[in-house]
């Protein structure tokens, strides 16, 4: 598990798509696409004020990293 250090949110306004750039302590970048906007409303609510971390299966978990362990 990977703590998210940085984010970046896009969203399409033709199409009405969201994006989501991770990047870990790492510097491993983690791309999503095809958000919708609840999706993208709560993953940036939840990065800008928790914790996050992401797993090997590109699960994002928020909150103490003795909660993930």
């Amino acid at each position: 598990m990977k703590k998210i250090i940085n984010f970046t949110f896009a969203w399409d306004l033709i199409t009405k798509t969201g994006y989501l750039t991770l990047m870990d302590e790492d510097g491993e970048r983690h791309a999503f696409q095809n958000l919708g906007a609840e999706e993208l409303q709560l993953l940036a609510h939840n990065l800008e004020n928790y914790p996050a971390y992401i797993d090997q299966s590109h699960w994002i978990l928020w909150g103490t990293p003795e909660s993930h362990d």
